[in-house]
């Protein structure tokens, strides 16, 4: 293997100069190898996307205008808000950011200065589908333009501008299915937890109709988050409610590529509203 690294690298070296015959590159393989010379070589090895998000790919799936909640303090995320029909019945969430320009800065800290911290949607400004759009964040950051609001756009929110949105990866992505409510439905219902530092949030899985759109801010029991989230994109919980409390259970989660939750102990957490949407998802 390091004669053949080596007999790579020797052809690739002389061809920019001159020809160089099999037998010389060769020749010169075996005299560095035997003078423990092993030149670097500048492959790697990077595996082919699975696609390349065409239109193609996605032809069986309309393009729609899809409203996002926005929340976060660094980082910031996006939440589509759902529907149960085509094109809006998927659950997405992202991490975004600001652009690092004069406009986009100034606008993350108009953002961040609010006197009311709730929630914020994003009203994009071109209309996409929303699987090719998942498949896109899995080949790098994408741009995302539209306007920004405090509160809901469609419900009287206040525009805090227009900005071109990061979208750096992806959190959690699902396909909604319109299945109905489950005649022995408990109290006991999957959430998801992410974020990092002390920023951490909760969003409620979406399963059956009719659902409850629920993402909030978690407050307490913040070291037990970090340690089962640890920097990946979320770790799964069940949770239910007592009182003012949350109080979550760890799970295995059914993304295969969301970690096993390492934790043991339950964590509990204040209950916030914060986005507890019913209407949409009846």
């Amino acid at each position: 293997m390091i004669l053949w690294l080596i007999l790579s690298s020797a052809l690739a070296g002389e061809h920019s100069r001159k020809p160089v015959e099999l037998k010389d590159a060769a020749q010169m393989a075996i005299e560095q190898l035997s003078n423990g010379v092993v030149p670097a070589t500048s492959q790697k090895c990077r595996p082919a996307p699975v696609s390349n998000c065409s239109d193609e790919d996605f032809k069986q799936y309309p393009k729609g205008g899809h409203g996002q909640l926005f929340f976060g303090n660094g980082p910031f995320y996006i939440s589509h808000l759902p529907l149960w029909f085509q094109p809006h019945n998927f659950q997405a969430i992202y991490e975004v950011d600001f652009p690092n320009t004069v406009e986009g800065q100034k606008m993350k800290e108009l953002f961040k200065k609010r006197k009311n911290q709730g929630f914020a949607t994003f009203n994009p400004s071109q209309v996409f589908k929303i699987p090719q759009f998942n498949c896109m964040t899995g080949l790098g950051e994408k741009e995302l333009p539209g306007e920004l609001f405090q509160g809901h756009f469609e419900r009287d929110g206040e525009s805090l501008g227009d900005v071109k949105l990061i979208v750096k990866r992806r959190i959690y992505y699902k396909e909604l299915s319109e299945k109905p409510a489950s005649a022995s439905a408990s109290d006991v219902d999957d959430y998801i937890v992410f974020g990092e530092g002390n920023q951490f949030f909760s969003a409620k899985v979406i399963e059956r109709k009719p659902a409850v759109d629920h993402i909030m801010p978690l407050e307490n029991s913040i070291e037990a988050f970090r340690k089962s989230v640890g920097g990946a994109s979320h770790s799964c919980f069940t949770a239910v409610k007592k009182e003012a409390q949350m109080i979550y259970k760890p799970k295995l989660c059914a993304d295969p590529t969301a970690p096993k939750t390492i934790i043991t102990e339950n964590p509990e957490t204040n209950f916030k509203e914060f986005y507890y949407e019913t209407g949409d998802l009846r």
